[in-house]
This record gives C-alpha cells, sequence and structure tokens, in this order.
C-alpha cells in the first residue's frame, strides 16, 4: 500500500516511519552481543578497520566486535565514513593540500 493510499484509508505516514524504527531497534537487539566494545574503543580502531578494508580485507571477519559496533552505532559509522572517504581522497591523489582546505574553510566562514 502506498502511503497515500496508506492516509487515505486512515492510516498515517509516520507509521510507516515507526515500523522502519521498529524493524531497526529489533534487528539492534536481535544483533547485540554479551561483549561489546564501546564508542572509545571503536573510534580508537577505525584507522586499521579502514585500512584493512580498503586493502580488500574482509573486515567484518577480521574485525567482528568493530563491524558490529558500526552496525549499530550511527555516530561511529559517520565518523569511519569520513575517514574512509579521506583516506579514498588521499589514496587518489585528489586529496587538496593543507593550504587549500583551510582557504576553503576560511570561505565557508566568511560567507
Amino acid at each position: 500500500m502506498s502511503t497515500e493510499e496508506n492516509i487515505l484509508q486512515g492510516g498515517q505516514s509516520g507509521d510507516m516511519d515507526e515500523d522502519r524504527a521498529f524493524r531497526r531497534l529489533v534487528r539492534s537487539v536481535d544483533l547485540t552481543q554479551d561483549e561489546e566494545i564501546d564508542c572509545t574503543t571503536c573510534l580508537e580502531q577505525v584507522p586499521v578497520y579502514v585500512d584493512r578494508e580498503l586493502a580488500g580485507a574482509d573486515v567484518a571477519k577480521e574485525l567482528p566486535e568493530l563491524h558490529l559496533h558500526l552496525a549499530l552505532c550511527g555516530d561511529c559509522f559517520e565518523e569511519y565514513e569520513a575517514l574512509r572517504d579521506l583516506v579514498e581522497l588521499d589514496v587518489s591523489g585528489d586529496l587538496p593540500d593543507t593550504a587549500t582546505l583551510l582557504e576553503q574553510l576560511d570561505g565557508r566562514n566568511e560567507a
């Protein structure tokens, strides 16, 4: 049923969001382990994770606790993505030098 059909039949478009949130919660509970790493430990290990991932390693098998934490923690996942993107830019040679980055940041602050 489309969102429009749901609304026309008296349902709420928020029902889909609630269902998605509920499924995410159930998935998180299902993935929960007896022992898990915290965010500090995760963020300390993210550089190794990124290096191994970009080297083609199966990081889910090599670093399962870290992989699980990244799957469950949106904040740590965002940090991981940012580092991965920076490393990919650096490897490709597309990462701007420090002076250029600072100029771009200054330009944003002035706008």
